[in-house]
């Protein structure tokens, strides 16, 4: 995969594009720029220095000209500025909202989740779309994208045996309570957290969440127990280890 290489909007707001991309709109201020590649800015200077070249035949004598010419071309060429490597490495997000449609253990809004989490990723952190995968069971996705392996981490919002609730407290419809209290502890913790930290947020967002559904009568005892957990691929140490994106 081409590396993409960083654009400045006229705002501040720092975007990560593909190499063969032309213009882009800043998310931020909506501003459009025209992009140039290496390729179009060295076809530019070959134009100027053959306008140059051209330039110097016309008025000078004919050895002159090709004494110059001679010393030019024993100069090494320039070399082209390498693009930038991205910020971002080789990382990938997947994103899945499953709503299981049809069934009797169907869910709601798990979809309408993983478009949040998307919009976050882009908005927030900056990620590029195309190095976001998402599925859903509403279409068949025939896309795959790889991965090179490499720490995995897991926010759930339940246990196996327990079953993730959906409240409209958050944002006055039926939303993921998980999704929302992540973003929200992503967005509110300050710089650098610890996924302990993050946990912890998210563990507060829902308590008090339930605690509103069961002053209003709307909440359940039986889903008391469910609260989000984290698991990952390898053990570490859960107050040190920073959250990164």
């Amino acid at each position: 995969m081409a590396t993409r290489r960083e654009v400045r909007c006229q705002c501040g707001r720092r975007m990560w594009v593909q190499p063969d991309v032309r213009t882009v709109q800043c998310s931020t201020c909506h501003t459009v720029t025209q992009l140039y590649s290496l390729m179009d800015i060295a076809r530019g200077a070959n134009r100027i220095i053959h306008g140059f070249q051209q330039l110097l035949r016309q008025h000078q004598p004919q050895h002159q000209y090709h004494e110059q010419q001679q010393q030019m071309m024993a100069q090494p060429p320039p070399r082209l500025l390498e693009p930038l490597p991205s910020p971002f490495g080789k990382k990938r997000a997947v994103l899945c909202g499953l709503n299981y449609k049809g069934k009797s253990y169907s869910l709601k809004g798990c979809i309408s989740d993983a478009k949040s989490m998307r919009s976050f990723l882009v908005q927030q952190m900056g990620f590029p779309i195309d190095s976001i995968l998402m599925l859903t069971d509403h279409r068949s996705v025939r896309a795959y994208k790889g991965t090179d392996g490499g720490a995995a981490f897991c926010f759930s919002a339940c246990d196996d045996d327990e079953t993730s609730g959906y409240t409209p407290v958050f944002t006055g419809k039926n939303t993921g309570a998980m999704t929302y209290s992540f973003i929200k502890a992503v967005k509110t913790a300050g710089p650098a957290p610890t996924y302990g930290h993050l946990l912890n947020l998210m563990c507060s967002a829902i308590r008090e969440a339930q605690s509103r559904l069961a002053f209003n009568g709307d909440y359940a005892s039986s889903d008391a127990s469910a609260e989000p957990l984290l698991t990952s691929s390898d053990e570490f140490d859960l107050y040190a280890t920073k959250f990164v994106l």
